[in-house]
């Protein structure tokens, strides 16, 4: 698996060059500002000129739901599914907002409230335990690298997160045979820390990887077989 996660571009659509041909591209959520229909109209002409020859995965972010503090809108929560079901790689599995893909040993999750119910969202939609998390998560058929994407940050509880808190997520990580978690949404600069977990069958290593916010031009993270590393932009570009 080769990955380029881009994550916050907020408009500020990237070029990639031919140097990048056959990469898989991780879109990590808010692609638009305010989920407008010109800025999906834009979202859709970019994905044109990147999408042959290379699957494209889709993890929404608040702002890609019309989210700006305040509600989602239903045409922009619309606006993404289609975009996702025309572009996107399809899912072998999706159950309550994750979806896994065996090929690419990723899994991704929604943690984006997708109703413009005022209920809902206070709730932080219908889920509030782990079972999403540890269904998704609790496969021994994946290959490693086991990469995990969702655009909020694990280690932050907001409203708009479908589990409780960290402490569950950090949990359900350690219980499953995880290698990555891959989050934007914080805007700052990418970086990646490593967790050393202790369970019942003794220690784990997870990378947890930030990635920083193509709109302000910080450089993006690619997966390949020997790991994580940055490029920039320009190099992107090439």
């Amino acid at each position: 698996m080769r990955c380029i996660y881009l994550s916050d571009i907020h408009n500020a659509f990237p070029k990639i060059g031919p140097a990048w041909d056959g990469w898989d591209i991780v879109l990590m959520g808010d692609n638009t500002n305010n989920g407008s229909i010109e800025e999906y109209k834009m979202f859709r002409q970019w994905l044109d000129t990147i999408k042959d020859g290379r699957k494209i995965f889709f993890v929404r972010g608040n702002h890609d739901s019309g989210q700006l503090g305040n509600l989602p809108n239903d045409r922009a929560i619309k606006m993404f599914d289609e975009v996702k079901a025309e572009y996107g790689a399809k899912a072998n599995r999706v159950d309550q907002g994750a979806e896994t893909y065996n090929h690419a040993s990723l899994i991704t999750l929604d943690t984006v409230c997708r109703t413009a119910n005022p209920y809902d969202f206070a709730q932080g939609e219908i889920y509030k335990t782990g079972y999403v998390v540890r269904h998704a998560l609790w496969y021994d058929i994946y290959p490693h690298p086991f990469t995990f994407a969702l655009h909020h940050d694990p280690f932050c509880s907001t409203t708009t997160l479908l589990f409780k808190n960290a402490g569950e997520f950090m949990y359900e990580v350690m219980q499953s045979r995880l290698d990555y978690v891959v989050y934007g949404h914080t805007h700052l600069q990418p970086e990646i820390n490593y967790a050393r977990l202790y369970n019942c069958d003794g220690e784990k290593k997870i990378g947890f990887v930030q990635c920083g916010a193509v709109v302000l031009n910080h450089d993006v993270w690619i997966q390949d077989k020997d790991g994580f590393r940055l490029v920039t932009l320009q190099e992107l570009a090439a």
